[in-house]
Protein backbone atom coordinates (compact mmCIF):
# COMPACT_ATOMS: atom_id res chain seq x y z
CA UNK A 1 0.00 0.00 0.00
CA UNK A 2 2.86 2.36 0.70
CA UNK A 3 4.06 1.98 -2.89
CA UNK A 4 0.57 2.85 -4.16
CA UNK A 5 0.38 5.88 -1.88
CA UNK A 6 3.82 7.08 -2.97
CA UNK A 7 2.96 6.62 -6.66
CA UNK A 8 -0.29 8.57 -6.22
CA UNK A 9 0.91 11.51 -4.14
CA UNK A 10 0.13 13.98 -6.92
CA UNK A 11 -2.87 12.07 -8.30
CA UNK A 12 -5.95 14.26 -8.51
CA UNK A 13 -8.43 11.46 -9.06
CA UNK A 14 -9.30 8.34 -7.04
CA UNK A 15 -6.47 6.89 -5.03
CA UNK A 16 -5.79 3.25 -4.29
CA UNK A 17 -4.07 3.20 -0.91
CA UNK A 18 -4.94 1.85 2.49
CA UNK A 19 -7.98 4.10 3.02
CA UNK A 20 -9.57 2.84 -0.22
CA UNK A 21 -8.84 -0.80 0.61
CA UNK A 22 -10.37 -0.38 4.07
CA UNK A 23 -13.44 1.38 2.62
CA UNK A 24 -13.97 -1.48 0.16
CA UNK A 25 -13.64 -4.03 2.96
CA UNK A 26 -16.11 -2.08 5.13
CA UNK A 27 -18.72 -1.81 2.37
CA UNK A 28 -20.11 -5.22 3.34
CA UNK A 29 -19.49 -5.13 7.11
CA UNK A 30 -20.67 -8.69 7.78
CA UNK A 31 -18.63 -10.18 4.94
CA UNK A 32 -16.55 -13.31 5.27
CA UNK A 33 -12.77 -13.53 5.44
CA UNK A 34 -12.48 -14.22 1.71
CA UNK A 35 -14.26 -10.98 0.84
CA UNK A 36 -12.20 -9.03 3.36
CA UNK A 37 -8.96 -10.42 1.94
CA UNK A 38 -10.02 -9.69 -1.65
CA UNK A 39 -11.06 -6.16 -0.68
CA UNK A 40 -7.83 -5.39 1.12
CA UNK A 41 -5.60 -6.86 -1.61
CA UNK A 42 -7.40 -6.01 -4.86
CA UNK A 43 -5.29 -2.94 -5.68
CA UNK A 44 -1.93 -3.77 -4.07
CA UNK A 45 -0.29 -3.92 -7.49
CA UNK A 46 -1.58 -0.57 -8.69
CA UNK A 47 1.88 0.98 -8.32
CA UNK A 48 3.16 -1.50 -10.92
CA UNK A 49 0.64 -0.14 -13.41
CA UNK A 50 2.12 3.33 -12.94
CA UNK A 51 5.73 2.12 -13.02
CA UNK A 52 5.53 -0.52 -15.74
CA UNK A 53 2.22 -0.01 -17.53
CA UNK A 54 0.98 -3.50 -16.63
CA UNK A 55 -2.56 -4.55 -15.73
CA UNK A 56 -2.89 -3.75 -12.03
CA UNK A 57 -5.44 -6.52 -11.46
CA UNK A 58 -2.93 -9.12 -12.66
CA UNK A 59 -0.10 -7.51 -10.66
CA UNK A 60 -2.32 -7.43 -7.56
CA UNK A 61 -3.23 -11.10 -7.92
CA UNK A 62 0.44 -12.04 -8.29
CA UNK A 63 1.37 -10.07 -5.17
CA UNK A 64 -1.62 -11.41 -3.22
CA UNK A 65 -1.02 -15.12 -3.89
CA UNK A 66 1.85 -15.70 -1.43
CA UNK A 67 0.13 -13.53 1.18
CA UNK A 68 -3.00 -15.67 0.98
CA UNK A 69 -0.99 -18.86 1.33
CA UNK A 70 0.81 -17.42 4.35
CA UNK A 71 -2.55 -16.43 5.87
CA UNK A 72 -3.71 -20.07 5.76
CA UNK A 73 -6.48 -19.68 3.21
CA UNK A 74 -7.33 -23.04 1.66
CA UNK A 75 -6.43 -23.61 -2.01
CA UNK A 76 -10.11 -23.20 -2.97
CA UNK A 77 -10.36 -19.94 -1.02
CA UNK A 78 -7.13 -18.67 -2.58
CA UNK A 79 -8.47 -19.47 -6.04
CA UNK A 80 -11.74 -17.62 -5.36
CA UNK A 81 -9.97 -14.56 -3.91
CA UNK A 82 -7.47 -14.38 -6.76
CA UNK A 83 -10.25 -14.76 -9.34
CA UNK A 84 -12.14 -11.90 -7.68
CA UNK A 85 -9.03 -9.70 -7.70
CA UNK A 86 -8.46 -10.46 -11.38
CA UNK A 87 -12.10 -9.60 -12.19
CA UNK A 88 -12.57 -6.63 -9.86
CA UNK A 89 -12.97 -4.18 -12.75
CA UNK A 90 -15.50 -6.29 -14.65
CA UNK A 91 -17.56 -7.83 -11.88
CA UNK A 92 -19.26 -11.16 -12.19
CA UNK A 93 -20.97 -13.57 -9.88
CA UNK A 94 -20.32 -14.25 -6.22
CA UNK A 95 -17.16 -12.87 -4.67
CA UNK A 96 -16.04 -11.09 -7.87
CA UNK A 97 -19.40 -9.33 -8.16
CA UNK A 98 -19.40 -8.22 -4.55
CA UNK A 99 -15.84 -6.95 -4.86
CA UNK A 100 -16.70 -5.00 -8.03
CA UNK A 101 -19.73 -3.46 -6.32
CA UNK A 102 -17.82 -2.52 -3.17
CA UNK A 103 -14.89 -1.14 -5.17
CA UNK A 104 -17.19 1.16 -7.14
CA UNK A 105 -19.69 2.19 -4.49
CA UNK A 106 -17.26 2.65 -1.60
CA UNK A 107 -16.14 5.92 -3.20
CA UNK A 108 -18.00 9.19 -2.73
CA UNK A 109 -17.85 10.47 -6.32
CA UNK A 110 -20.49 13.07 -5.43
CA UNK A 111 -18.04 14.68 -2.96
CA UNK A 112 -14.93 14.49 -5.13
CA UNK A 113 -13.35 17.81 -6.13
CA UNK A 114 -12.28 16.22 -9.45
CA UNK A 115 -15.83 15.04 -10.31
CA UNK A 116 -16.26 17.30 -13.35
CA UNK A 117 -12.96 16.22 -14.90
CA UNK A 118 -13.25 12.52 -14.06
CA UNK A 119 -13.85 10.06 -16.89
CA UNK A 120 -15.13 7.26 -14.64
CA UNK A 121 -18.18 6.01 -16.51
CA UNK A 122 -20.05 5.01 -13.32
CA UNK A 123 -19.62 8.33 -11.49
CA UNK A 124 -23.22 9.50 -11.97
CA UNK A 125 -24.54 6.11 -10.83
CA UNK A 126 -22.26 6.20 -7.79
CA UNK A 127 -23.30 9.75 -6.89
CA UNK A 128 -26.97 8.77 -7.18
CA UNK A 129 -26.36 5.73 -4.95
CA UNK A 130 -24.96 7.95 -2.17
CA UNK A 131 -27.77 10.53 -2.49
CA UNK A 132 -30.33 7.73 -2.19
CA UNK A 133 -28.48 6.22 0.76
CA UNK A 134 -28.50 9.55 2.57
CA UNK A 135 -32.27 9.82 2.04
CA UNK A 136 -32.81 6.23 3.25
CA UNK A 137 -30.64 6.87 6.30
CA UNK A 138 -32.51 10.09 7.10
CA UNK A 139 -35.87 8.33 6.77
CA UNK A 140 -34.79 5.48 9.02
CA UNK A 141 -33.10 7.66 11.64
CA UNK A 142 -33.85 7.36 15.35
CA UNK A 143 -36.74 9.84 15.26
CA UNK A 144 -38.42 8.39 12.15
CA UNK A 145 -40.23 5.50 13.79
CA UNK A 146 -38.76 3.19 11.13
CA UNK A 147 -36.42 0.34 12.03
CA UNK A 148 -32.89 0.32 10.64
Amino acid sequence: MQKNEAAELQRRFCRHGRAHAEAVAAFFPAADDCFSAAALLHDIGRWQQYAEGCDHALASAELAQPLLADAFFSPAEQEAILAAILAHRQGGEGLAGRLWQADKFSRRCDCCPAYEDCNKKEKAEIAAFWRQKEVRDALSGPDSGNER
